[in-house]
């Protein structure tokens, strides 16, 4: 695809070919511990939520986000989805990649903004010339930010997104179920359906698979030094119950 699409071409940063969406609808502190002290835990997990979502308003968030705040956005802004699974389709989608664009069709490509404000010039000018694209860390289609309440401004916040991603996958998910399909298809048709729209195409294209840890990453770039992993009490990726409400302290990822 041309580098231009009207932008200044020094302003841009494009990267590799973007597969899959064709069909579309990290520094701690050297301050003393909080373990032992009321509430540490918990105003570590603000700290870190408050901080990435500050860096997203000032338009800072041009590099991947770090496995903790990474955890702690999720957990704040998607709590009915278990962080480990928005952790595989985060790395899969985005690389963790708050400001990540990409352009589906016969010629796909990446854009990597440096700032906010780029992403968001970026996102309109491709809109305006009827591009498919997907933006922020779940990749949110253009097509799909009008039901999500979303603009090419807000869906490069972090929370939004991660909100909206959750929103899309339960989506898939409820439908799944609904056509009778046991939570594990379940599962499958709605990471299937987040990647391309069908409950089919993203099993037969790989990405089901990728996201669930069932063969090695196709994209090897997603996965970033230090990215967030899966815990350690989860092994078997096949057999996750992901969903859970606001009334559990979290959703957790189980056997």
């Amino acid at each position: 695809m041309p580098m231009a699409f009207g932008f200044p071409r020094q302003n841009l940063t494009k990267t590799q070919t973007k597969p899959d969406h064709a069909d579309a609808p990290r520094r701690s502190s050297a301050r003393r511990p909080l373990i032992g002290k009321p509430l540490g835990g918990c105003i570590l997990a603000l700290l870190l939520v408050s901080c990435a979502l500050a860096g997203a308003a000032r338009g800072a968030l041009a590099e991947p986000m770090r496995p903790t705040a990474f955890r702690a956005v999720a957990e704040s802004c998607a709590p009915g989805v278990a962080p480990a699974l928005l952790n595989k389709l985060v790395a899969a989608e985005s690389g963790f990649e708050p400001l990540a664009i990409g352009v589906n069709g016969p010629e796909p490509a990446s854009y990597a903004p440096r700032t906010a404000q780029e992403a968001v010039r970026i996102a309109r000018e491709l809109m305006a010339q009827d591009k498919s694209i997907d933006m922020g860390l779940g990749q949110i289609n253009n097509v799909n930010l009008d039901w999500l309440g979303l603009t090419p401004r807000s869906v490069f916040d972090v929370c939004r997104n991660l909100t909206a991603a959750a929103t899309v996958l339960r989506d898939g998910f409820e439908r799944a179920r609904e056509s009778g399909a046991t939570k594990e298809d379940a599962l499958r048709k709605a990471l299937s359906a987040y990647n391309t729209g069908s409950f089919t195409r993203g099993v037969h294209n790989g990405y089901v698979a990728r996201v669930l840890g069932e063969v090695s990453p196709a994209r090897p770039s997603s996965a970033t030094p230090g990215s967030p992993s899966l815990n350690d009490d989860s092994k078997d990726a096949q057999r996750w119950n992901v969903f859970g409400t606001s009334s559990t302290s979290g959703a957790q990822v189980f056997q």
